[in-house]
């Protein structure tokens, strides 16, 4: 299955979860008082925070270092489970210590969650790295799938004697349900090993991952803290408005990631095909990315006044500004794998910290100048501050300078496109009919342009359609 088939599999996937996802707490939320609800949701995120880094970074070292080698697999899943378990089974006692320990508000459902946040972190992203390194990514999905499926089953079967513990109690037990199809499952395809020597070069690289990963999660959150402290909940209220709806879009490249990953790290022994390898994706997801967020951000308006009260209107101006760092952050993709597979692991947490710092700093500044605007400004910096320094870590085989622009110059066609295409549509009256004309027109004129100048991958395809065809058969 191509790269392009793989990643529409797993987006289906994803997609499938969500919407059964989306069930449950719709049923909850209909079942449930509204402070009984809101206390859920307040538990499981709070919950799913810590198990996610039990693994100390040892599944980036997993997938790293089995992709190369697959023989590697039993040992190196054999390294991760060493550090997962012992470290999840101490996260669950001291669970039990602060239940009997500390005088709070329902300890049993806190617990109970606590404890399936955990399993759950032993399928999503441990075993869930195994599938990944043998390029079967449906069938993991399908687990996952059917876990929340058995959630949602559960939660309808209490009737009127749901309760917040009953729920929680229903969440551990999906959660457990969901690891034994993956245990079982997986004790078909490897076996388990565990070899001293490789352990502890295993955990110091983990660390490294670990620290990064952490980063990263800060850095995905930092605009949303520096809102809050900064202008309160209601400034916050709006400006989340256009970072989900821009969220969304991130579903793309983090499927192409979940299928490209283990790749990257199979070509890292060939310089020159990890480089066009690189430069295919970033040149593929920029032209995805300008066409996605170019649409979105001429829809902007009409989305937030369509779906929204009107104290959200600034929520457009969020959405619009926040489109080109999310542009920025689909280029970035690539940069993340090729950082992974030429091992510059070290170099890319540091850049990580320093851009954590320095959008901290452009945030802080532009929300006091503009407002929630001007955290979306912030954020489109570190974004671009990263990308160049991801840039500078990687240039041993991103192709150099002239290679990004040479496959970074589609935006500058976007942007042409969408200038235009707001010019010449200004003089529409109606604001839906305006947007729907001006989106027809950008993606006509973008499309056609890269056509003309034989700059998408899009032409490529079709040009070789129309050299097969043209063969001698």
């Amino acid at each position: 299955m191509p790269v392009v088939g793989k990643s529409l599999a797993v987006i289906a996937c994803q997609i499938a979860q969500a919407v059964v996802s989306a069930a449950v707490m719709l049923y909850l939320a209909v079942v449930l008082d509204a402070a009984t609800f809101g206390k859920y949701v307040f538990i499981t995120t709070t919950c799913a925070i810590v198990p996610l880094f039990a693994g100390l970074g040892t599944e980036h070292v997993l997938i790293m270092e089995a992709s190369r080698s697959e023989s590697l697999l039993p040992v190196q899943l054999g390294n991760a489970l060493a550090v997962r378990a012992p470290v999840s089974l101490a996260l669950i006692g001291a669970g039990v210590l602060v239940v009997l320990g500390w005088d709070f508000d329902d300890p049993g459902a806190w617990f109970c969650i606590w404890f399936g946040s955990i399993v759950a972190a032993i399928s999503n992203p441990l075993l869930m790295a195994v599938y990944r390194i043998t390029s079967n990514y449906v069938r993991p999905w399908i687990y996952l799938l059917t876990g929340t499926m058995i959630l949602l089953v559960l939660v309808v079967a209490m009737g009127k004697g749901i309760t917040l513990l009953t729920v929680a109690i229903a969440f551990a037990g999906a959660h457990l349900a969901t690891l034994t199809l993956f245990a079982f499952d997986i004790r078909k395809r490897t076996t388990i090993r565990l070899e001293p020597q490789t352990f502890w070069k295993s955990f110091r690289s983990g660390i490294i991952f670990a620290a990064s990963q952490a980063c990263d999660f800060i850095f995905a959150r930092l605009d949303i803290f520096l809102v809050q402290a900064l202008c309160g909940s209601r400034a916050l209220g709006v400006y989340s408005i256009g970072q989900k709806i821009v969220s969304m879009l991130q579903l793309i490249p983090a499927s192409v990631n979940i299928v490209e990953l283990p790749e990257f790290h199979r070509a890292a022994s060939d310089l020159g095909s990890l480089t066009l390898k690189f430069r295919v994706m970033r040149r593929a997801l920029t032209e995805i990315g300008t066409i996605a967020f170019g649409l979105l951000a001429l829809n902007a308006k009409v989305i937030i006044s369509s779906f929204f009260s009107d104290e959200y209107q600034h929520a457009s101006e969020v959405l619009m500004v926040l489109c080109a760092g999310g542009l920025i952050l689909f280029a970035n993709y690539p940069y993340y794998m090729l950082a992974e597979a030429i091992r510059a692991i070290r170099a890319r947490l540091s850049a990580r910290i320093v851009t954590t710092v320095g959008t901290a700093v452009a945030v802080a500044a532009g929300v006091k100048m503009l407002g929630v605007v001007g955290a979306a400004y912030g954020v489109l910096l570190g974004q671009l501050i990263f990308m160049l320094l991801l840039h500078k870590i990687t240039k041993t085989a991103n192709g150099g300078m002239s290679a990004l622009i040479s496959d970074t110059r589609l935006c500058l066609l976007g942007v042409a496109c969408l200038l235009g295409s707001v010019g010449l549509t200004s003089g529409l009256d109606s604001q839906p009919i305006r947007s729907f004309a001006a989106s027809s027109l950008y993606v006509v004129t973008f499309l056609g342009g890269g056509y003309q100048l034989r700059w998408t991958l899009l032409v490529s395809l079709l040009a070789r359609g129309r050299t097969s065809k043209a063969a001698p058969s």
